[in-house]
């Protein structure tokens, strides 16, 4: 019975919309809410998926690992390279502020920066 109740709430969850607030909202719960964070990798929004693999990588401790490794087989080129320096974060830290994703994060601005007036 519980199990049945646990699957109808989470199920219930993930029915509505989700956005990547939705994901920054679990994840002020600490390392318990790797988990539920986690299940935001299944969701249709692409942007989603990226804040859920952000926010594991934030939330760190080895329960990310598997997550992230399921984030490297997304079908979303942001995600998979996220996830891919996530991991390598988690064996060498301090990698974020130097690998692939820091480059992309560094080009939007530059992107966005000569667009703006």
């Amino acid at each position: 019975m519980r199990r049945l109740l646990l699957t109808a709430t989470l199920f219930s969850t993930f029915a509505f919309a989700q956005t990547p607030k939705d994901v920054r909202a679990v994840a002020k719960q600490g390392p318990s809410a790797i988990p539920t964070v986690a299940q935001y990798l299944n969701s249709a929004s692409v942007d989603t998926r990226v804040e859920a693999i952000k926010q594991l990588i934030n939330l760190g401790g080895k329960d990310i690992i598997d997550p992230l490794i399921r984030g490297t087989h997304d079908s979303d080129p942001e995600v998979q390279i996220r996830a891919t320096d996530g991991l390598v974060n988690y064996y060498l830290p301090g990698y974020l502020r130097t690998g692939l994703g820091s480059s992309l994060i560094r080009a939007g601005a530059s992107v966005k920066a000569r667009f703006s007036v």
